[in-house]
């Protein structure tokens, strides 16, 4: 009788304890306390121990998973799966975090591939489609001079300077006639920035035509 009532105390000492800790390690250590003592109620006070474990466990977890720390989480179930290793409920939590690192994981492959490939475009559009001319005007003076000059625009995506046009002037025919290339002023212009050229040719005495071949520039 006296066993009896001691392992009873033990029981309801237990019962009334664990209603006051909060960490899976204090609920573990109660837990294990359970082993030495010997009374009808103690699978029962062992289920609501685990269940306070699991439950613990799944709202520390979760806040792992919301800042996307899934092996942090990992590690809490895990802990947590020693003193309760076949709950269903957190066996299916801990499923769910693997699925959803997975997931996430998979997401960030996808996005640093797409950031490789955008950044891959963005360079090569840099030095290869940097400058967009705008508008070009031609005419030849009452004195036989061919003015040229135009508006060039900074399409990249970073500063560019030492900015050329080329161009090829034709006669009325379509007959080449000339090349030239000019600078842009100014000579750094930021992205989304305008350009000018201007150049002067002396005694072309007939209509043209000027055509833009292609620009450089550098990259700063």
């Amino acid at each position: 009788k006296i066993s009896e009532k001691e392992s009873h105390l033990s029981i309801a000492k237990i019962r009334k304890e664990m209603e006051h800790l909060n960490t899976v390690e204090q609920l573990g250590a109660k837990l294990q306390s359970l082993s030495s003592v010997n009374h009808e109620d103690k699978e029962e006070v062992a289920k609501l121990i685990k269940d306070k474990i699991v439950n613990i466990t799944i709202d520390e977890a979760q806040l792992q998973m919301n800042n996307k720390q899934f092996s942090n989480a990992i590690e809490l179930v895990k802990e947590a799966l020693h003193y309760a290793s076949e709950h269903e409920k957190l066996l299916s939590f801990q499923e769910r975090i693997v699925q959803e690192q997975s997931a996430f994981e998979e997401a960030e492959r996808n996005r640093v591939e797409q950031a490789m490939v955008a950044a891959a475009q963005e360079d090569l559009k840099n030095k290869t489609a940097a400058v967009s001319v705008d508008s070009v005007d031609v005419y030849v003076d009452e004195y036989g001079d061919l003015h040229v000059s135009g508006t060039v625009k900074n399409t990249a995506t970073v500063p560019i300077s030492s900015i050329e046009v080329y161009y090829s002037v034709y006669n009325s025919e379509g007959v080449e006639i000339g090349f030239d290339k000019v600078y842009i002023d100014p000579y750094y212009l930021e992205p989304g920035e305008v350009g000018t050229f201007y150049e002067l040719h002396s005694s072309v005495y007939e209509e043209i035509t000027v055509e833009i071949t292609k620009a450089m520039w550098k990259l700063n």
